[in-house]
């Protein structure tokens, strides 16, 4: 017995010098190839964690979208029609704005950025429209507070009243395109407007072109207004200069709701300066969020 307990402290010493021995085999190229598998993984694991992130906006920004499109139908469901194209002013007497996806000349942002500056806030004003619904209100209401929040579209804070309005995943106002304003908007020639310019087109005198009358004895609570779908600068420098919208027309005279995806722009880089998307220019309503397609004109 003696013989047995005195030969397993001598194995045990075999097993941890053996053990010690590979430790020191461990060469320094195969320390760089762990390291670099690792770091592999690690890239890989970021890019579907990005993935996955970008995917689940995607998805949040589509059910925002949805559930706008169901306050709508509770609107048109209890009215018997689509809303308005335009919207009383709160605590104004007979001043109306256009509910339209598009720019507010009328307001100087002359040399800010990003182009979300003088845009017309069309899915706030949406919401004021809503009112006329109750049903359609308690749903706006129940809207996650991260989507749904006070803001305003000017820089100058006189220029606009912070009003509720509803956001993408991304932080930007969902867009709101009624029938009565959608294709492009720009002066003089509505029908085929070619290189739009600068400056907008006045509503008193866009609004009977596109068949929109305010009631009687009213007046528009902005005069000038531009809805076009490429960039006017190259590259843009100035808010104005920014593509306005989409350019999308509604289907079946119905309005929609689209988000500006995640790099907030709208439209093309009209590079080439003939109006219209070729190879090679940037489109960037190819990130925007869509429940109902819009038609597209050439």
């Amino acid at each position: 017995s003696r013989g047995f307990t005195g030969y397993r402290p001598v194995r045990r010493a075999i097993w941890h010098k053996g053990r010690d021995m590979s430790r020191r085999a461990f060469t320094l190229i195969e320390l760089l190839v762990v390291i670099l598998i690792i770091a592999l993984l690690v890239g890989i694991s970021v890019a579907v964690g990005r993935t996955v992130i970008g995917g689940g906006k995607v998805g949040q920004t589509t059910n925002v979208i949805r559930a706008l499109e169901v306050v709508l139908g509770d609107y048109t469901s209890s009215q018997g029609r689509i809303p308005d194209p335009y919207v009383l002013i709160p605590h104004t007497e007979a001043v109306y704005f256009p509910v339209m996806d598009g720019r507010n000349m009328e307001i100087n942002d002359s040399g800010v950025v990003p182009s979300g500056y003088q845009m017309i806030n069309s899915v706030g004003l949406f919401q004021f429209q809503m009112a006329q619904s109750q049903v359609s209100m308690e749903a706006l209401e129940g809207l996650d507070a991260k989507f749904r929040r006070m803001y305003s579209p000017y820089s100058n804070p006189t220029a606009g009243h912070e009003i509720p309005t509803v956001f993408d995943a991304w932080g930007n106002p969902i867009r709101y395109v009624h029938p009565a304003w959608d294709g492009t908007i720009v002066g003089p020639d509505l029908d085929s407007p070619a290189n739009p310019p600068v400056q907008g087109i006045s509503v008193e005198t866009a609004a009977p072109l596109l068949d929109v009358r305010l009631p009687s004895g009213s007046q528009w609570g902005i005069t000038e207004v531009r809805r076009n779908n490429r960039d006017t600068g190259s590259p843009p420098e100035r808010a104005e200069q920014f593509a306005d919208s989409d350019g999308g027309v509604s289907a079946n005279q119905r309005p929609y709701f689209y988000s500006a995806g995640p790099d907030g722009r709208v439209g093309f880089a009209d590079s080439n300066g003939n109006g219209r998307l070729d190879p090679g220019e940037t489109d960037y309503n190819a990130d925007n969020v869509y429940t109902v397609k819009p038609l597209f004109r050439d």
